[in-house]
């Protein structure tokens, strides 16, 4: 079985936000998918009836099942394990592991809550087709010390985003490169670090290492699909899909894109 799935990790105040993000990717990619949604623990009953209700094919996996279920996945990795469950840690760490655990098809898309897609996702589509992994370029590499730009790392690729990725089996996806990439980390001060790129940069070197051992992972073309620095709201940008994150250069004009798309479409949803 190899239904695609699409994966996200949200929490209450992100809810709407998402919905308008699937119901825009839904449009456009006129693809048929199931939802899975991982929820920080901030979900109450009603916020989940909510979802399942207007989001078709959805299931919700609750933060209490997840912290219970995953253990057993990582069992065999120490670090994963720890960065996964150390609660000093951001929430971020649930996407590294969970989608890949709690996926039927091992057939997913990660798509960050925030993402925001502006007409058919083409080169996305393609990749799904041949089953190719694909990820999001990054305006800047946002990792984490030895894998900095002013480090001179080689073992992590630069600019890749964990916030929109494609992995379409499950040799795309390595808990051996995650361990390695943390053993790394944490041998420069990460293990009780809080910080919000841990988990991307973890993605990252596993993308690195497996595109070295011959899986493919295609960059989506940039900056068609990109994190903008737009610096104001442009309506017209032209853009396939744009990852509106906290930036300064990005987050003041979040909800001016989102109810312009949602106009072009006629989509009305409150925010």
């Amino acid at each position: 079985m190899d239904r695609l799935e699409i994966h996200t990790l949200i929490c209450k105040r992100d809810i709407n936000w998402f919905i308008v993000t699937i119901k825009l990717f839904a449009y456009y990619s006129k693809l048929d998918f199931d939802v899975v949604i991982h929820e920080d623990g901030s979900f109450d009953k009603d916020d989940c009836k909510y979802l399942i209700d207007t989001i078709p094919n959805s299931s919700i996996i609750s933060r209490v099942q997840s912290e219970e279920e995953i253990k057993n996945f990582l069992k065999d990795y120490e670090l994963c394990t720890h960065f996964r469950l150390a609660k000093h840690h951001t929430i971020f760490r649930v996407k590294l592991f969970d989608p890949f655990y709690f996926t039927k098809s091992h057939n997913l898309i990660y798509i960050d809550s925030d993402i925001l897609f502006c007409k058919e996702p083409l080169a996305l589509i393609e990749n799904i087709k041949h089953k190719k992994g694909a990820y999001l370029k990054d305006t800047w590499s946002a990792y984490c010390v030895p894998f900095r730009d002013e480090d001179n790392d080689i073992l992590c690729d630069r600019f890749i985003n964990a916030g929109l990725n494609y992995y379409p089996t499950h040799t795309h996806y390595s808990l051996d490169h995650i361990e390695k990439c943390l053993e790394i980390l944490y041998a420069h001060g990460s293990r009780e670090a809080t910080h919000p790129f841990l988990e991307q940069n973890c993605i990252a070197y596993m993308i690195t290492q497996l595109r070295r051992e011959g899986t493919i992972f295609n960059e989506l073309p940039h900056p068609d699909y990109s994190v903008p620095t737009l610096g104001s709201f442009i309506s017209e940008h032209g853009r396939t899909a744009l990852h509106l994150n906290s930036s300064p250069l990005v987050g003041p004009w979040k909800k001016e894109h989102y109810l312009y798309e949602m106009d072009k479409i006629g989509l009305t949803w409150s925010l």
